[in-house]
């Protein structure tokens, strides 16, 4: 499977393409409801700050995308990039056997790469609202006390 990632715009085929995406996650793993007002003006906001990465297919179909905002430390005035939303489709998911490139470290990639030119900590939220739990301590403690947890944060080099 061949697929390229590039920086998108604010273009209205990369705004129409990342809120196809947006809402392909929102179906997936939304918790609250959806406004999509709210969801076009962030999108465009995160377009304009120049940090979202599309993943596209051979055909030119959108499979995947992330994009990042920089915050401030809240005990700093250093600042750190994060992500906004992180997702693929999920046929473009890596699987057991799966033999390639992954669009999703491809687009980790891309962010890291961007967090380094900018000279930045940048942080990724990987979310499965499937995901089983590990049975670490830690872990086993939080479900004990009712949370469930559904992804898990990495820091990029």
């Amino acid at each position: 499977m061949e697929f390229t990632i590039a920086r998108a715009t604010a273009d209205e085929r990369d705004f129409d393409d990342v809120c196809d995406l947006m809402l392909e996650l929102h179906r997936e793993g939304g918790y609250a409801v959806l406004n999509g007002q709210k969801m076009a003006n962030s999108i465009f906001g995160a377009l304009e700050e120049g940090m979202t990465f599309l993943a596209r297919s051979e055909a030119g179909e959108p499979i995947g995308v992330i994009a990042m905002i920089e915050f401030a430390f809240w005990y700093s005035d250093e600042t750190f990039l994060e992500d906004r939303a992180f997702y693929v489709r999920p046929q473009y998911r890596v699987r057991p056997g799966f033999q390639g490139k992954s669009v999703g470290v491809e687009l980790l990639r891309a962010v890291r790469d961007e967090g380094q030119a900018r000279n930045k900590i940048t942080f990724v939220t990987v979310a499965n609202p499937d995901r089983k739990p590990k049975r670490t301590a830690m872990s086993m403690a939080g479900q004990r006390l009712g949370f469930v947890p559904i992804g898990y944060t990495l820091k990029l080099n």
